[in-house]
């Protein structure tokens, strides 16, 4: 429950990579609502201080910095777009922190594939290469305070209503800075607590855990790619963002880093080889068909994008 809102909060587990129980933790969170948190440990990278500096980066000006793949061996951008002025200094830094996040999604898809008994579990990693050609970006978020005043009711929202596109995305918040909602499958809507820790021990903001310096755990989802291949036994939840209610008709500024993983961009839309998705009980989960003439990952985000914003490749 939220104790400022009084709200049941979504329910969400924390998992640890490091616990034998892991891909079925993992697992058992993908196919409920899609969501889960990873314990942010000594054996999880890009390590806590890497997340922390780049928050020290993050935009004052702009809504969002979309940052793609990088050259590992130079850290040169592999975008023909260059890195905007302000984060050119940090170029080397946002290049690890991005190999980081690529590397982190495939030890969780290696994981979900051992989970899903898959005679291959490198299946999923193994199309997902960091220097090959694919979308996955690193995004840098600031969603600005409402003037006092103008915040209105629940049809002012900061991000709305969405799928993510790729295969898993990583997000990293900071502390008191709430908003994220998911939708259940009633179709209402259940806030993503910032620090579930802080929601157990009924703290509100900043949980004991995270003054002492132990960082957030990483809020992982799943996307429409994994959704597909698994014939809709892993869930891509449907989110959005929302102003919190913080007394003052503001909203209160909200920074995040998000991390799209995505396939290679020829990597086929087609069922995966899984013991557990073809035994999969189809009385709860609709046969998932990718939109029509979509094959590969980058059929699939070339289609998403045209229809959210009319870009075409």
């Amino acid at each position: 429950m939220n104790a400022k809102t009084g709200i049941q909060n979504a329910h969400i587990p924390v998992v640890s990579l490091k616990s034998p129980s892991a891909p079925s933790e993992l697992l058992q969170a993908a196919s409920d609502n899609g969501f889960m948190f990873i314990e942010h440990d000594d054996s999880v990278e890009p390590k806590p201080s890497e997340v922390a500096s780049l928050f020290d980066h993050r935009p004052e000006h702009k809504e969002a910095f979309n940052i793609g793949p990088f050259d590992p061996s130079t850290h040169q951008s592999r975008s023909n777009q260059p890195l905007p002025r302000p984060l050119q200094p940090y170029q080397t830094e946002l290049s690890r922190f991005s190999q980081a996040c690529h590397a982190l999604c495939n030890r969780i898809l290696t994981l979900l594939a051992s989970a899903l008994e898959m005679p291959d579990e490198e299946w999923f990693s193994n199309r997902h290469h960091y220097a090959h050609g694919n979308s996955s970006i690193t995004r840098l978020l600031y969603y600005p305070a409402m003037k006092p005043g103008t915040l209105r009711d629940e049809r002012d929202i900061r991000a709305g209503a969405h799928s993510d596109y790729g295969s898993v995305t990583l997000l990293f918040r900071l502390p008191g800075q709430p908003g994220l909602e998911i939708q259940t499958r009633d179709g209402s809507w259940a806030p993503v607590p910032v620090d579930p820790k802080a929601q157990l021990q009924g703290a509100v903001g900043e949980s004991m855990s995270t003054k002492q310096g132990h960082a957030l755990p990483i809020l992982v989802n799943i996307g429409d790619v994994l959704n597909y291949w698994t014939n809709g036994l892993l869930s891509s939840t449907v989110h959005r963002v929302v102003f919190p209610r913080d007394g003052h008709g503001t909203g209160g500024d909200r920074y995040s880093i998000a991390y799209f993983c995505h396939p290679d961009d020829e990597a086929e839309l087609t069922e995966i080889p899984s013991p557990a998705v073809k035994a999969m009980n189809r009385s709860d989960k609709d046969e998932i068909k990718p939109i029509e003439g979509v094959k590969t990952a980058k059929d699939h985000l070339n289609a998403r994008l045209a229809a959210t914003y009319g870009i075409k490749s």
